[in-house]
């Protein structure tokens, strides 16, 4: 299974890293990237694709810029990342913007995975270098255009587990993919509780419950995209389906159908208010229909 796992990666990787080097390469105006994560309103550089890596959205924002980019192609860029990466300085300077770039994403590391401050700085430093590692595989396949063969990314990505595992402990790899899987629900989380007032706090401990609650709904309806071949269903970077086309009805209504699913296994852990305050986040990104006597 975890082959399997890192093969879906390994591909997404593929398809993904050739644009984030193009935003490495040719940042974009800051009104170009996508809103803050902390911002549920709905906009098209938010949304990221079903069981897309965690930086889809920039990495989508860069693919679509990349045409005023240069007229460099793939390889070109490719070859250029290559030549910085394998000078030690250049290395050094891919690996310190990639860290500053990826600390906000892992603010809440040490807390989720039991680590002390100290042991998930050095976490996140060992991640940010195996990224950078990955990205020199697939920059070399890219630059011999060509390497469809997926068993260079998952020797290398095991490699990088067991390395993870024995520097950090055997439970630290799956704490991780759980922990990437949801990042979503957490931050939907942490925005409800910053909404409510003092008289409805969530304690840490239902807090927890309320994303695994959350990942594993995300997680069935995930599996029911797949059995249903369902089309043009993405998820918000605070986990809320959405229609990929707003003009298309059908996975509107499907996209509504999943929040609602998740909504509901929300009730079984907060109380009225708190389920109002999370309706209020789901609303703010889709527009959803109050749910009849939850919390209203």
């Amino acid at each position: 299974m975890r082959k399997l796992v890192l093969g879906f990666a390994a591909m997404a990787l593929v398809l993904g890293v050739n644009a984030f080097y193009i935003w490495r390469a040719h940042p974009l105006p800051h009104s170009a990237v996508a809103p803050a994560s902390d911002d549920p309103r709905p906009h098209p550089d938010s949304r990221t694709f079903i069981n897309a890596p965690a930086m889809a959205d920039l990495r989508a924002t860069a693919v679509n810029a990349a045409p005023a980019a240069g007229r460099a192609t793939r390889a070109d860029l490719a070859r250029a990342f290559l030549r910085k990466y394998h000078n030690p300085a250049g290395r050094e300077e891919l690996f310190r913007q990639s860290l500053r770039a990826s600390r906000p994403e892992y603010a809440d590391l040490a807390q989720a995975l039991g680590l002390e401050p100290d042991e998930a700085d050095a976490l996140i430093e060992l991640l940010v270098r195996q990224d950078l590692a990955r990205e020199e595989l697939v920059m070399q396949c890219m630059a011999e255009d060509g390497c469809r063969d997926t068993d260079l990314q998952l020797s290398l990505g095991e490699a990088q587990n067991r390395e993870i595992a024995d520097r950090f402990g055997p439970d630290i790899p799956d704490k991780l993919a759980l922990y990437g899987e949801s990042r979503p629900e957490r931050r939907v989380v942490g925005l409800l509780r910053e909404r409510l007032p003092d008289t409805a706090q969530l304690s840490d401990a239902k807090a927890d419950q309320l994303i695994r609650a959350l990942v594993e709904e995300s997680r069935r309806i995930r599996q029911d995209l797949a059995d249903a071949g369902e089309p043009g269903v993405d998820a918000t970077n605070l986990g809320v389906f959405v229609a990929a086309n707003p003009g298309d009805t059908a996975a509107a209504s499907a996209a509504q159908s999943f929040n609602r699913r998740k909504l509901l296994v929300a009730a079984g852990v907060l109380n009225g208010p708190q389920l109002a305050a999370l309706q209020k986040l789901f609303d703010d990104t889709m527009g959803l229909q109050p749910l009849a006597g939850q919390g209203r």
